[in-house]
């Protein structure tokens, strides 16, 4: 499988949060991408910068990393288990448990 089988068919904007702590890498990766993955980029329509105390999907997208991260880092099971599950069932799409990114 290659990217343009895994990719969005539209153009989407990357939304980061705004805080001085990510916002500088978050546009160095922004970059990053743009120079070594060119169907990648031509896709993205561009990067904006949100506050996450303003812009809800910001803590969803936390929340989520956070709990993929604690199951791949095989962390002993806790209430990041029940929260990546509410993740599963809501945007699986393809089968129960499998995101399609």
């Amino acid at each position: 499988m290659d990217n343009a089988d895994i990719l969005p068919t539209g153009i989407f904007t990357l939304v980061c949060d705004d805080s001085e702590e990510y916002s500088s890498e978050c546009l160095k990766v922004y970059r990053r991408i743009r120079s070594l993955h060119p169907e990648v980029a031509a896709r993205i329509g561009g990067i904006c910068f949100q506050d996450d105390k303003v812009y809800p999907p910001l803590q969803a997208a936390d929340l989520f990393a956070y709990c993929y991260r604690e199951k791949a880092e095989k962390v002993p099971k806790g209430i990041w288990v029940d929260v990546l599950g509410v993740f599963q069932e809501t945007f699986s799409v393809e089968r129960p448990g499998e995101f399609r990114l």
